[in-house]
């Protein structure tokens, strides 16, 4: 595929818009005519959905188009994305590998211990092979800064032996030599509710992931040994880093400040195979702590991908009383919605509005009122960035009515493809000084996208193979669990 710039129609040309027949009200019907108007020219041309913007390259430009502005990311957040920094035990880091240096945030007070259960003797040791266990007072271990996660290699011989897996309160690893058709069952079944919130306590390990591990080397070994014991460490009750912004201005400053009581929600969509109807408002909370992570699930089924009204009352409504139980432990600033279908116009707009009203009423116990954001994130084509920069293009930026909505192409400089990312604004923007410029919603909302890549508490490394915000990664992972 040919990399392609991002070209914006000037809304001023109506002669263009008339000599293509477009009618004056530009829909997606126009957007199409202009579209084939481009190709006749030469253009290979692509329509950006829902905006008055274009992807073009292999022509001239034609009259009544303009570039639209190459920005990087400090520009828009002022801050670098290399200012997203890991705490670990009492270091800050700028890596997720530097786990295994210094060791977690925060690690539970009692001695960890899982038990490996495993069908093949030849897949346990790919196992130690991949994760170089330590021996410590004759027992085997996994090492990160100075604790350690001890392990207890367990025979099974069938897959009816997995039930003694989920009798046991403690968190196991399984190491399977084949798909399991249980796998599934398996992973819900073993979600345990601990003081922060649910969480699986089953790390399933396939046979087939080991081999491709060891063929790619050592550095293949370190992107699994920092996952796996990131995992590890998160089922066993503890944290691995928590997340911290280098801020340098007011404006970086607020935002950290709002990232510091943010609460971050994941909602996933799917279909089961043979079934007609969507699950749609599967979620995941994640809060900027990582003290709590919560899985809940009102099930909403429906022909229709989006939420109808009645479905996004009854979605609100379950949120704001999580929202009630995490206020009792931080001060919420921020509540940030994603998911990977962009929120349709009404459809944001009456989340926000509902959402607004419910936490407006609950003041008393959520305190001041939290800035909103719906989000939704997915691939796009890729851009011509130039510089090895991690740039962004504003598609468009628009307040009103108090709100702001906006479309944003982004590409971290790790990516192969561009992010598309849509969203609104709305809640306190008075916190992000919404009067003083129409672009601070824009770079708060690219901030949240790579802020949330990187609470991916359960596979950190390396940052370029995460384009999901870990919300939706987790909700997503509910859902097949689920279905």
């Amino acid at each position: 595929r040919t990399a392609q710039r991002g070209y914006r129609l000037v809304k001023a040309r109506e002669d263009l818009l008339r000599m293509i027949g477009c009618p004056k009200t530009f829909d997606q019907t126009c957007a199409n005519k202009i579209r084939r108007y481009l190709v006749s020219r030469g253009c290979n041309a692509r329509y950006v959905w829902g905006t008055y913007a274009f992807l073009i390259s292999d022509c001239d430009i034609p009259q009544g188009f303009q570039l639209l502005e190459p920005l990087d990311f400090h520009s828009l957040t002022e801050f670098m994305t290399d200012d997203i920094e890991y705490v670990f035990h009492g270091v800050t880091s700028k890596k997720p590998s530097d786990l295994l240096r210094y060791g977690p945030n925060q690690f539970p007070r009692e001695r960890v211990t899982f038990k490996v259960f495993y069908f093949s003797e030849e897949t346990l040791d790919m196992f130690r092979s991949v994760m170089q266990p330590v021996t410590v007072d004759g027992e085997v271990a996994l090492k990160a800064g100075d604790y350690y996660i001890y392990l207890t290699p367990t025979s099974i011989s069938s897959e009816k032996s997995l039930g003694l897996i989920l009798t046991r309160p403690k968190p196991a690893i399984l190491l399977v030599d084949e798909e399991l058709e249980s796998f599934g069952d398996l992973k819900r079944k073993s979600l345990q509710k601990s003081e922060r919130g649910y969480f699986s306590t089953l790390q399933v390990i396939k046979r087939d992931t080991l081999e491709k591990i060891l063929a790619g080397g050592n550095s293949a070994k370190l992107y699994m040994r920092v996952n796996v014991l990131s995992a590890l460490i998160t089922k066993s009750g503890g944290v691995p880093y928590r997340l911290r912004i280098l801020a340098k201005s007011d404006f970086a400053r607020t935002i950290a400040r709002l990232f510091n009581g943010g609460v971050f929600i994941g909602i996933a969509i799917g279909r089961p195979q043979g079934y007609d109807k969507y699950y749609k408002a599967v979620a995941s909370i994640i809060t900027a702590d990582l003290t709590v992570k919560l899985y809940y699930h009102p099930i909403l089924k429906g022909s229709s991908l989006e939420m109808s009204l009645q479905e996004i009352e009854s979605f609100v409504n379950t949120l704001v009383k999580e929202l009630r139980d995490l206020a009792a432990r931080q001060s919420i600033e921020l509540v940030a919605i994603f998911r990977t279908r962009r929120f349709k116009y009404d459809e944001g707009e009456i989340l926000l509005d509902r959402l607004r009203d419910r936490l407006f009423k609950n003041a008393k116990r959520l305190g001041e009122q939290p800035v909103i954001l719906a989000i939704g994130v997915s691939k796009y084509m890729p851009l011509l960035a130039e510089g090895g920069r991690d740039t962004a293009w504003v598609v468009e930026s628009v307040v009103e009515d108090g709100e702001e909505h906006g479309s944003l192409l982004y590409k971290f400089r790790g990516f192969k493809n561009t992010v598309r990312i849509e969203y609104r604004a709305g809640g306190a923007l008075e916190k992000i000084g919404i009067g003083e410029g129409e672009r601070n919603a824009a770079g708060l909302v690219l901030a949240a996208y790579e802020y949330t890549r990187r609470l991916d508490i359960t596979s950190p490394y390396p940052i370029k193979q995460r384009m999901l915000p870990a919300p939706i990664k987790f909700a997503k992972r509910l859902l097949k669990w689920i279905i």
